[in-house]
């Protein structure tokens, strides 16, 4: 009897019982709780326990651009809640001349041909792998087009790759990079763009991803060099220009294995006055008591413990 009356009530429970009669949305959305309920394809009347919340969170994050995530969540007998947590601009990722818009979380939200007002650059995280696929399939179909034009005698040449638009990111999917590492190098800068140190930065720079660098308060390069103590590296260097360097100094500073070294902007046209006259002695004049003296350089470099 206790066996027949539990397969009673699971099979009343997966269809008569626990039907879905109200919805509560919660969290800030620019989105209607139409719009919501017909992206995850939810209709009053369906099982509660029948209605996968993973699937049904999915369809909303894929379908509607500025949500970050959904949670859907079951409240017996007859409630489910569905919880939104919205899409933040928050970085410009440069790709192939144009940017790609991204949230907190790298979601692609659009695709510009400029920065978007209030985001941080970042530069160098092209997503190769989807120019990669582009690449195969376009010299696939040069291959193609080269036999046919073989095969028939024409004169008529294949277009190069060159020829062709490469293709943009699908806006709506994540984010992703060339390879593993510098996705996730790609990721930290994403992080930290969210951060209280990035409220000054103006654009990072991962082209060289063992090398990264930014602009910080559009007077300060710094160079982080590889993502190794990446916090502790930020937090020298934002100490460092808050009570070592002054508000309107501008320059360079280089973060090392124990500490940083700084110098100022004079201090590399300096440096750079004497680059050029090492490698091209015959175009400076002869030395005065005004030529530029490596001695004098180190006075503008201070380094940090």
């Amino acid at each position: 009897l206790i066996l027949t009356a539990a397969a009673i009530f699971v099979i009343l429970s997966l269809t008569v019982l626990f039907k879905i009669d109200t919805v509560v949305i919660t969290g800030a959305s620019d989105y209607t709780t139409d719009e919501i309920l017909t992206a995850c394809e939810i209709q009053g009347g369906e099982n509660l326990i029948r209605t996968s919340m993973k699937k049904s969170a999915e369809k909303i994050e894929s379908r509607l651009i500025y949500v970050e995530k959904a949670e859907l969540k079951r409240k017996f007998p007859s409630t489910l809640e569905i919880n939104i947590t919205p899409a933040v601009e928050t970085v410009s990722a440069e790709y192939n001349g144009k940017f790609c818009l991204l949230s907190a979380g790298g979601k692609i939200l659009d695709i510009t041909d400029a920065p978007v007002p209030e985001t941080i650059v970042i530069y160098g995280a092209q997503p190769q792998k989807v120019l990669e696929d582009w690449e195969i399939e376009a010299a696939q179909t040069a291959a193609s087009t080269a036999a046919e034009t073989e095969t028939s005698g024409s004169e008529t040449t294949a277009a190069s790759a060159d020829d062709e638009d490469i293709p943009l990111p699908v806006i709506g999917e994540k984010f992703a990079c060339a390879d593993e590492y510098r996705t996730e190098v790609f990721y930290l800068l994403l992080e930290t763009a969210s951060s209280s140190f990035s409220e000054k930065t103006n654009h990072y720079d991962m082209t060289d991803y063992i090398n990264i660098s930014c602009l910080y308060d559009n007077r300060i390069k710094i160079v982080f060099g590889s993502t190794a103590e990446f916090d502790y590296k930020i937090k020298l260097a934002e100490n460092i220009i808050t009570t070592k360097i002054g508000e309107e100094t501008e320059g360079t500073l280089t973060m090392l294995d124990r500490g940083a070294s700084f110098i100022d902007k004079d201090g590399l046209a300096h440096n750079d006055e004497v680059y050029h006259h090492n490698i091209n002695p015959a175009e400076t004049e002869e030395p005065s008591d005004s030529t530029i003296s490596t001695d004098e350089i180190s006075s503008s470099v201070v380094n940090f413990e």
